[in-house]
């Protein structure tokens, strides 16, 4: 499977499109320290806690409904200061 191989080098993905038990272990992986970087979108950044040093925000629209709309400073630091992330 294509995901397969990122993932036992230590990169995966994380969105909506995939099997809940698939995300649950790119999710543990993170968190044990074996998957290093993870692609994902801002559903993952605001609702799972997954400690990271880094985060790099693509786009500074989001869709809100309908409507797409600029990120607000508080959507920016809820994306970037998830608990436990350092820097």
């Amino acid at each position: 499977h294509d995901l397969v191989q990122p993932f036992l080098s230590g990169i995966a993905s994380h969105h909506a499109g995939l099997l809940p038990a698939w995300k649950g272990l790119v999710e543990q992986g993170f968190q044990a320290g074996l998957i290093k970087l993870v692609f994902a979108t801002h559903t993952l950044a605001m609702g799972v806690n997954m400690p990271c040093k880094t985060t790099v925000i693509s786009e500074l629209e989001m869709k809100r409904g309908r409507v797409r709309g600029v990120l607000t400073y508080n959507d920016i630091m809820q994306l970037a200061g998830r608990a436990g992330r350092r820097g």
